[in-house]
């Protein structure tokens, strides 16, 4: 009998692990709230981009930007015809530049991946990149110039690989928070900007501000007594119904 017991446990113990195992995977979880993404996260560092221009002006930054660790670049794919440049259109600008055209109400911020289609003759798509260091966790705010909506795809890349997230930003100067915490390392983030979504001889910018990046915080939420107490007797039914299917096959192997 006490055998048996051992059994039962060693076997519900090893299906719990391969079933917690799992469940862990390769998980990007997404943030629209920022105070619930400062607490999922610690040692947050900030990016806010001040002083990078001058007032009521612009900085270029074409062939990228590295602050602290972190690399940024845009690259644009001209669709018709068919090409693709790296580290055009990137930018530090100042709030005041542009009658609030490229603000998103919180001071000076990065603007790149310009966007557009001219009639479906002439259309390009537009991204931000950023490489990151080893971070588990990171979020920004973010917007669309030229007082219009639009919708981008964040490409949250880990040593797993892609995640794609749909954010939906409102016109400047008005901007949207995104957060994003993950298992495995962030290496990078694509933020996309498809030509497709602007009417004739419209074209946008993305806009990126408070570019925080740090690590996911340690703890996690701990399951309630009841769903410890069931996730208890699941195991111990599973590993009392593998002992019997194994002590079943015995019976047959002595007939």
């Amino acid at each position: 009998m006490r055998r048996w017991i051992a059994e039962v446990a060693l076997a519900a113990l090893a299906i719990c692990v391969s079933l917690a195992s799992t469940a862990h995977g390769d998980a990007v979880v997404r943030w629209d709230d920022s105070s619930q993404f400062a607490a999922s996260s610690s040692d947050l560092a900030k990016i806010t981009f001040e002083g990078l221009a001058a007032p009521v002006s612009y900085t270029t930054c074409f062939s990228g930007l590295n602050i602290s660790g972190v690399s940024f670049a845009a690259r644009e794919t001209y669709c018709n015809p068919s090409a693709s440049l790296t580290n055009p259109d990137l930018y530090a600008i100042d709030s005041a530049f542009g009658s609030g055209s490229y603000t998103i109400g919180s001071g000076q911020a990065l603007i790149g991946g310009r966007a557009f289609d001219y009639d479906n003759r002439a259309r390009w798509d537009g991204e931000v990149d950023a490489t990151l260091p080893d971070v588990t966790s990171v979020g920004f705010d973010l917007g669309a110039s030229g007082h219009r909506a639009a919708t981008f795809s964040v490409d949250v890349v880990t040593v797993a690989g892609d995640h794609f997230f749909s954010v939906i930003v409102p016109a400047a100067p008005t901007g949207v928070f995104v957060g994003f915490t993950a298992d495995d390392p962030i290496q990078s983030l694509k933020i996309i900007n498809s030509g497709l979504q602007y009417p004739t001889y419209q074209e946008d910018f993305v806009i990126v501000d408070n570019f925080s990046y740090g690590s996911e915080a340690a703890s996690a939420p701990l399951p309630s007594p009841l769903s410890a107490g069931l996730g208890g007797l699941i195991c111990l039914g599973a590993g009392r119904a593998h002992i019997e299917k194994r002590r079943g096959r015995r019976r047959a192997d002595d007939k």
